[in-house]
């Protein structure tokens, strides 16, 4: 996974203290994954109770788990314990979540104002992100073993951000200001243009990776 700015300024600083603990422990990486998996589906509780206190408790809860996120790969390291399957296992749990917080604050913005569209935009953005996510695992199964695009170039650079906990803070920034519905609307649009652009960089990068 690469880190974006959130990680290499801020949640690696915090995740370094927790990974001390950890580390001296039982838990196994996979465990902690499952640990972020679980903060990270809580705070969609505060996003479907909906109002901005909430909003922002919910992307506080939320940024815990991206810092959380960061300790399952530190704890794996320091321990030898790194597997496919704990990257796998780490990616699609934060997918998951990510759907549950569109559909969460989806919900909450319906139920304040029974606007549908907004109950259509959590719908986009959950198919985007589950889109997404549905290329870069079935691209990597193939992958194993064989030579693959899509561990050669761009298209490895852009499938990688799907894993980026930039996104936390992103979510933060607009409960602070109390748009969360603008967010609702970059993640119905940026989900589904993200799984088109890793669809045209594969076909790109497949056509070069054949004739090469």
């Amino acid at each position: 996974m690469e880190d974006g700015l959130v990680d290499r300024y801020f949640n690696r600083r915090l995740s370094n203290y927790l990974t001390r603990w950890f580390v001296k422990t039982s838990l196994t990486p996979n465990q902690i994954t499952l640990l972020s998996f679980m903060v990270g589906f809580f705070s969609g509780f505060f996003f479907w109770k909906g109002g901005y206190i909430f909003g922002i408790l919910g992307a506080l809860v939320f940024q815990f788990s991206s810092v959380l996120d960061c300790c399952d790969g530190e704890v794996a390291r320091l321990k030898g314990m790194q597997s496919k399957f704990g990257q796998w296992l780490d990616v699609v749990c934060d997918n998951i979540v990510h759907v549950v917080l569109f559909l969460a604050i989806a919900w909450s913005f319906y139920r304040a104002t029974a606007v549908p569209s907004y109950l259509v935009l959590g719908g986009l953005a959950s198919i985007g992100s589950l889109l997404s996510l549905g290329f870069v695992l079935l691209w990597e199964s193939i992958s194993l073993g064989h030579p693959s695009p899509l561990g050669h170039g761009l298209l490895r650079k852009v499938a990688e951000r799907l894993t980026n906990r930039d996104f936390s803070v992103i979510l933060l920034l607009f409960a602070l200001v109390g748009r969360l519905d603008g967010f609702l609307w970059l993640a119905a649009f940026g989900s589904n243009i993200f799984w088109i652009v890793l669809l045209w960089l594969y076909r790109k990068e497949a056509r070069s990776f054949s004739s090469s």
